[in-house]
C-alpha cells in the first residue's frame, strides 16, 4: 500500500498507482513482492515510516532508477504517468526504442 493511503493523507490516486507500479517492478525482477516475508500488520505500520525498497546493485541502472523514482514518499517526487510510461527502464525490458508519440491516455 502506498504511504499517503496508509495515512489517508492524499487518499488512493494516480500517484498511489505510481507507489503501486514501482513495487509491481520489484516483484517481477525479483519474483516476490518487498517485505513478503512480515506479518501484513507489520507491513502497513513500516511503510510510512521506513526507506522505500529498492533494488540492489545485480540490477541495471535504469531499472533501480524507476523504481526509485516511482518510489518516492513524497507524492510529487514521484515520476508522472507520462514519465513512467517514457522512462528508458519501461521500454530496456522490452528491447523496443522509446515511442514517438505520446503516452496513452
Amino acid at each position: 500500500m502506498a504511504p499517503e493511503v496508509i495515512q489517508n493523507s492524499d487518499g488512493c490516486n494516480v500517484k498511489a498507482d505510481i507507489w503501486y507500479l514501482g513495487i509491481t517492478a520489484i516483484e517481477m525482477a525479483k519474483g516476490k513482492p518487498p517485505l513478503v516475508d512480515l506479518h501484513p500488520m507489520w507491513v502497513i505500520f513500516i511503510i510510512p515510516r521506513e526507506n522505500p525498497p529498492q533494488l540492489d546493485e545485480h540490477f541495471s541502472h535504469p531499472m533501480k532508477e524507476f523504481v526509485s523514482l516511482c518510489l518516492k514518499k513524497v507524492p510529487s517526487e514521484q515520476l508522472g504517468t507520462s514519465q513512467a510510461y517514457r522512462h528508458h527502464a519501461a521500454w530496456h525490458l522490452t528491447g523496443s526504442s522509446l515511442p514517438s508519440s505520446s503516452a496513452p491516455s
